[in-house]
């Protein structure tokens, strides 16, 4: 994309945006994630992924290194019904890492992963490594952390900092 096409489009997204904190659109809000995918050069959303679940992921799985497979691929995780936005291996652990926009499809995940956990760490790859769930989450609430305790789930908060809270 030509520079001067780019900052334009910068320009642009930074007027829409604030436009956008007045009006509260649905539809404005779907635009800005696509003007913002527009921008970037090094984007590969999955079909289902806004713009704000791939950047917190791309965040976290930064943040842990290790050996990354996006969706679970050539991990075979996904044959047991449950498919992880990303599996990272390290030396001596295996992070399980979801991120989720609203809490309560977090909970639903929550149990799933509770119901799955079994299967899940049966995986060849978590031979003689520490299994590790951890889930980015934007909203977050009382309830959902005393769930993910109870489980043994890592929670981080994702805003313009990364806040671990459990």
């Amino acid at each position: 994309m030509q520079r001067d096409v780019k900052s334009r489009l910068k320009a642009i997204l930074a007027e829409l945006e604030e436009i956008n904190r007045e009006l509260n659109s649905k539809a404005l809000e779907k635009a800005l994630e696509f003007l913002k995918i527009a921008l970037s050069e090094e984007i590969e959303l999955k079909g289902y992924e806004s713009f704000n679940h791939y950047i917190a992921k791309k965040r976290l799985i930064e943040m842990f290194g290790g050996n990354c497979y996006l969706e679970s691929e050539r991990t075979k995780i996904s044959k047991i019904g449950y498919r992880p936005d990303a599996i990272i291996i390290r030396d001596d652990e295996v992070i399980i890492l979801e991120i989720e926009t609203d809490k309560n499809k977090a909970l639903k995940k929550f149990e799933k992963i509770r119901k799955n956990y079994n299967k899940i760490i049966s995986n060849p790859i978590f031979t003689n490594r520490k299994a590790r769930i951890v889930f980015g989450v934007f909203d977050i609430d009382e309830n959902l952390i005393k769930k993910a305790e109870s489980i043994g789930i890592e929670l981080y908060k994702i805003g313009e900092n990364i806040e671990k809270i459990t």
